[in-house]
């Protein structure tokens, strides 16, 4: 999304979804560069295919406490972003 101009963003996630037969909330807008949604994006992946999360983790252990854990009542976050990244 980092490429479209903020005005045509909403068209652009509707006309993906519609090409992927998808629901509007199904498709995620995510800046790279702001990192806007990334966690959104990260959950999504994890309730699609929990293994997913292993390799993440062990793909960017830096990034471990960060990422999400499948409990009895949902999905929850580890840790606050801001205890993992040390501030």
């Amino acid at each position: 999304m980092d490429l479209i101009p903020k005005g045509e963003r909403e068209q652009v996630l509707a006309v993906a979804a519609h090409n992927l037969d998808l629901g509007p909330s199904e498709v995620i807008g995510m800046v790279a560069t702001e990192g806007d949604n990334v966690g959104r994006v990260i959950l999504a992946v994890a309730k699609a295919d929990p293994k997913l999360v292993k390799a993440i983790a062990d793909a960017l252990p830096e990034y471990h406490a960060r990422l999400p854990c499948a409990t009895r009542g949902g999905w929850q976050v580890l840790a606050q972003p801001s205890r993992a990244l040390g501030t």
